[in-house]
């Protein structure tokens, strides 16, 4: 009995998967649902979610989060990420925005990859058509050019990221949020990681290093996260269908995660459609672009693979996960300097409700951290 309700779990996984891409392929926009569903629709992106379709919708969520279970009975997806650039143009791509700290390994790059069967390439070197043919660059070399990559890596407008020099030919976007709390821990980490070369743990070194940084370091990288969430909103208004936005919790979130993998496929898609060159002289077709995509029905088993089994089970990750307040302790200042961070960026953008509901959850968890009795350690 037990094996056949795990058999049908992963099929009310694969047939809702293959119902969102159908839809995708229609063209249609059907919206989606709460926590930071919300506003989300079957293409991948946001937008307002109608009443007429929400209990339908709610009814459908319910059957693919009770099969999430039961993804263990998923058969092993044999996918390699590319090795090489591709070998037709994209004319576009899309930019793969995340805050430092924010899974940009994990989710921007190598579940991108195996997903679309397409490089990855950074914002800040990827050189465009203009200069590789001026330059008689090769366009096997590393750095990925316009053309060859499917989506690029960004943090900016942090000090870390720079956008790309074909912005113009980038229209679109996907961007990750965490929580300010999580996400500026984990960049101290990657940062203490460059210097220290060690991994950064949880030892009374580390804690007093974090400390240090904290104190002179949170407020400015505070102020960095609100202008990341504005810069995204503002650079594309008026046009959100090109603009989405995801939240790291819900992609890692065994609930959620492998139906946040599906709606970003479907927004990768949705963009290679529109930006594939015509290139009839080496006879390659539109159609054979989409087919180094994966299968829809195979994208929750391969976000299981990716993101799920990269969760270890104290809730850390292997790709950069979280710390507990013991190992990265914030003062009462840094969650009231949180909490109005956050209450600005609500308060401006909260005509976008994906945005919104994403970072109420943020606001929520700060002020019961705030107030509640799992203090931090130096409180």
């Amino acid at each position: 009995a037990r094996a056949i309700l795990n058999v049908l779990g992963l099929a009310a996984v694969c047939a809702l998967a293959l119902l969102l891409s159908a839809v995708a392929n229609r063209g249609h926009s059907r919206s989606r649902t709460p926590h930071s569903l919300i506003g989300a629709n079957a293409n991948g992106q946001d937008g307002e979610i109608s009443r007429t379709n929400k209990n339908n919708f709610m009814i459908r969520r319910r059957l693919f989060s009770l099969s999430l279970s039961n993804l263990q009975s998923c058969p092993k997806v044999e996918r390699l990420p590319p090795e090489h650039p591709i070998h037709y143009l994209l004319q576009t791509s899309t930019y793969a925005a995340s805050f430092p700290g924010s899974g940009s390994k994990l989710l921007t790059k190598h579940l991108v990859e195996i997903i679309t069967g397409m490089l990855a390439g950074e914002a800040g070197t990827s050189p465009s058509l203009e200069r590789m043919k001026v330059q008689k660059m090769d366009r096997t070399g590393f750095a990925r050019g316009q053309g060859e990559v499917v989506v690029l890596q960004t943090h900016f407008p942090h000090t870390l990221g720079k956008l790309s020099a074909w912005d113009d030919f980038v229209p679109r976007a996907f961007v990750v949020l965490r929580n300010p709390l999580h996400a500026i821990p984990a960049y101290f980490d990657e940062l203490y990681q460059k210097s220290n070369h060690q991994l950064a743990g949880s030892s009374e070194e580390t804690v007093a290093a974090w400390i240090k940084w904290r104190d002179s370091e949170f407020s400015n990288q505070l102020l960095l996260y609100g202008q990341f969430v504005s810069f995204w909103m503002e650079k594309y208004s008026g046009h959100d269908d090109k603009r989405v936005f995801f939240s790291y919790e819900d992609f890692v979130d065994e609930e959620s995660g492998a139906l946040e993998a599906v709606r970003l496929t479907s927004f990768l898609r949705v963009g290679v459609e529109a930006s594939a060159m015509e290139m009839p002289t080496l006879n390659l077709t539109l159609s054979e672009a989409l087919e180094l995509f994966a299968d829809m029905k195979e994208v929750p088993c391969i976000w299981k693979d990716i993101v799920h089994t990269g969760i270890l089970s104290d809730g850390k990750s292997i790709w950069g996960g979280g710390r507990s307040l013991m190992e990265r302790p914030f003062s009462a200042e840094n969650l009231v300097v949180t909490l109005q961070t956050l209450s600005e960026l609500m308060d401006r953008w909260s005509h976008h409700r994906r945005l919104l509901s994403i970072l109420s959850g943020y606001h929520e968890k700060a002020s019961n951290l705030l107030g509640g009795s799992h203090r931090p350690l130096d409180y």
